[in-house]
């Protein structure tokens, strides 16, 4: 085994995910075995549940939440650590105390593979030597064959994630959406894919965006249109002419996505940028507000109006390369057709959201794309997942600001904090 502990050197690292991955870890200390049943978002949105028999033979169930990171030994190896907090017994004898579990994923190879998995908990990892560490199994769990025998391993009738789990819902069947047929998705979707520092990222977003929301609206049986302004195409002209005409009907959805370069004019009042309408600095300036395509949207009246804008909003306007996310955990995406109709079909209102508050700047990785955009498909996994989220636009874009937050500060050394800003006014049906 190569040599891993001490040598902690943390290097916060996200994952990147769609909505939700189980796994089972289990290992043995001290006579007694343990199996621990984990539920991942995100490597800082993650929690465990440990199910072990006490030595006074009480079947015992812990809780605690997790974190990801990864680090690298001595010896230049790549590791990954699940670091589990604040653990508390939730079931047998509450009274005895428990120690959160660390799991490591040793020597990582350029395929993200693991060689061995190890644990230890959190009274020895400040102390600890390799022969403290336990050897461990892991195992990828399908939530599609969750059992009621299994998932009582780890949850009560109780609790909240018992019915979740086992797909039993107390809630009504929902009502057939009305005018669903009548109903489309109108996409303007803007990147700067030319931007000799942003560009490539820019084109990641822009892939992934029409991509997505064309397959919402397949999933929704709602019609689709886009508008793509990208390349050479990149022009204040080109969205002003797409603007003027879209001719949304009173049920229709509307997303605007601007992914480029965002500023602040000297002076400026007021929360939200201006969009950088050129791909190369021998172009003149050329700028849109935001909130002025948020207001001309408004007014086409559609039922329900998204306006997003990936950017910086300083006086600078440069977003600047972060380096690559470590993608050892992949979430999956189990989809649940109420909470999309929640979102796209029972929402009426309007939201306009930044990646970056006023003096701030976004970031991008070339091959991730923009930090608030991989955020927000984050987010919009996990509201419609069928074990997480209800359909919530609200919850929807907390989640995209503070994941992106929590990207430029944690998972990238070079970043600064960025804090997106919102205007959210949805009503459901």
């Amino acid at each position: 085994m190569k040599k891993i502990l001490p040598a902690f050197v943390l290097l916060l690292i996200s994952l990147s995910g769609h909505a939700q991955n189980f796994y089972q870890i289990d290992w043995a200390s001290s006579g007694t075995n343990y199996s621990a049943f984990v539920v991942w978002h995100s490597d800082d949105d993650a929690y465990a549940r440990v199910g072990y028999l006490s030595k006074a033979g009480v079947y015992q169930v812990a809780e605690f939440s997790c974190t990801g990171s990864t680090f690298y030994s001595e010896d230049g190896s790549e590791h990954y650590l699940i670091d589990g907090d604040a653990a508390t017994v939730v079931r047998g004898d509450k009274a005895r105390g428990y120690n959160a579990d660390n799991f490591i994923f040793s020597n990582i190879d350029e395929s993200n593979h693991f060689e061995d998995l190890f644990t230890i908990d959190d009274s020895q990892i400040e102390t600890a030597v390799d022969e403290d560490l336990r050897e461990a199994t892991f195992t990828v769990l399908d939530a599609n064959k969750f059992t009621e025998a299994y998932i009582k391993r780890y949850f009560t009738a109780a609790d909240p994630q018992y019915n979740l789990f086992l797909n039993r819902s107390s809630k009504p069947e929902p009502k057939p959406v009305e005018n669903k047929a009548a109903t489309k998705m109108h996409l303007v979707l803007v990147a700067n894919s030319l931007d000799v520092s942003i560009g490539p990222g820019c084109e990641v977003d822009s892939r992934k965006l029409k991509t997505e929301f064309n397959n919402i609206a397949e999933a929704l049986g709602i019609g689709f249109e886009s508008h793509v302004i990208t390349g050479n195409a990149f022009k204040k002209e080109s969205v002003l002419n797409s603007l003027n005409t879209l001719q949304p009907g009173k049920d229709d959805i509307v997303v605007f996505f601007y992914r480029g370069h965002g500023f602040r004019w000297s002076g400026q009042e007021g929360a939200w940028p201006e969009m950088s309408m050129r791909y190369s600095s021998f172009q003149p300036l050329e700028s849109i507000a935001i909130i002025d395509v948020y207001t001309a949207i408004k007014a086409k009246g559609a039922r329900l109006n998204l306006v997003f804008g990936d950017m910086c909003n300083n006086d600078i306007g440069i977003s600047q390369p972060v380096p690559n996310a470590f993608s050892a955990m992949q979430s999956n995406l189990y989809p649940s057709t109420e909470k999309l109709e929640r979102l796209f079909l029972d929402a009426k209102g309007s939201i306009i959201s930044v990646a970056a508050k006023p003096g701030e700047v976004s970031w991008v990785s070339n091959s991730d794309g923009g930090l608030y955009t991989s955020s927000f498909f984050e987010g919009l996994y996990k509201e419609v997942g069928k074990y997480s989220g209800t359909g919530d636009w609200n919850a929807l874009i907390d989640y995209t600001i503070d994941r992106a937050l929590y990207k430029s500060t944690k998972s990238c050394s070079n970043c600064t904090a960025q804090h997106g800003i919102k205007n959210v006014s949805i009503q459901y049906e």
